[in-house]
């Protein structure tokens, strides 16, 4: 991949996370926790990624 750098990577890695379903169809991580892995101690990027959810 020609232009393929390692931001690309942790927003990728950031979406899929939102996205992950668990066994009871819940979302396995919560945006809290997903704040937590990611280090953001600004809760406004949780923000801007948990709206492709569709809902909090």
């Amino acid at each position: 991949m020609h232009d393929f750098k390692e931001p690309n990577l942790r927003l990728e890695t950031c979406c899929r996370w939102f996205e992950l379903l668990g066994k009871d169809g819940h979302w396995l991580y919560s945006d809290v926790e997903i704040c937590k892995i990611m280090g953001w101690t600004d809760y406004s990027m949780v923000l801007r990624y948990a709206s492709i959810r569709g809902r909090l």
